[in-house]
């Protein structure tokens, strides 16, 4: 469950990093005075480019947006895994954000400054997966297990972002709704196959007991 978490929060983080790449139409940047639609439409090695016109300074500002917001929520997701349970925030996260980024094709269509708000959402809910992910593993797994399954959990990191960058590219070129769209529509699908935004939230304070209990018939 924790695994594919963090495999799903990784992979939100990253996928805007390759898909922008698809999203903007490189040719009208270069040659905004351009009155050739196929030259805007092209770039120079004869690929497609996507529908947005941002320059680099909006380019920039939707792939930082996340990371402030991340940093600066990290107290705040902690101070609410101890208020409401790792649980409950660990799953509502992936909830949200799931929510959040199937959002993002949508609109990202009407203004950057969507996406950028967006990213800054993804970057605060986000926060709230690691530090819920430590309050777990120290409540719910036996010490002698912990460093394994910390491994485990972690690996999703490494994982997530591997998958990410590989289906991103291939999504580009060959996706639906344009190619690019379909980078956020299919990962909602990823992790709606897991469910672990749900199970955790609804079976927490069960599952917590069960574990304490194991624990305990471990020491």
């Amino acid at each position: 469950m924790l695994f594919f978490g963090v495999f799903y929060t990784f992979a939100i983080r990253v996928n805007i990093n390759l898909s922008i790449v698809c999203m903007v139409n490189h040719s009208a940047i270069t040659d905004i005075n351009s009155t050739d639609e196929s030259h805007c439409n092209k770039n120079d090695s004869g690929d497609i480019d996507g529908p947005f016109v941002w320059n680099r300074n909006v380019q920039a500002n939707i792939l930082g947006a996340y990371f402030w917001p991340y940093a600066i929520s990290q107290v705040p997701a902690s101070l609410l895994v101890t208020k409401f349970g790792a649980h409950r925030v660990f799953g509502c996260v992936l909830l949200l954000t799931a929510v959040i980024t199937i959002l993002t094709p949508v609109v990202s269509r009407v203004n950057y400054i969507g996406t950028i708000t967006l990213r800054a959402f993804i970057g605060i809910l986000t926060a709230g997966t690691f530090v819920s992910c430590q309050y777990l593993l120290g409540r719910w797994i036996p010490i002698q297990e912990r460093s394994r399954m910390s491994a485990l959990t972690f690996a999703g990191i490494e994982i997530g972002s591997l998958v990410t960058y590989a289906l991103t590219g291939v999504l580009c070129d060959h996706g639906f709704d344009g190619g690019w769209p379909s980078i956020f529509y299919i990962q909602d699908t990823k992790r709606g196959g897991n469910n672990s935004s749900i199970y955790p939230t609804l079976r927490g304070r069960r599952l917590e007991q069960e574990q304490k209990n194991h624990a305990m018939e471990e020491l």
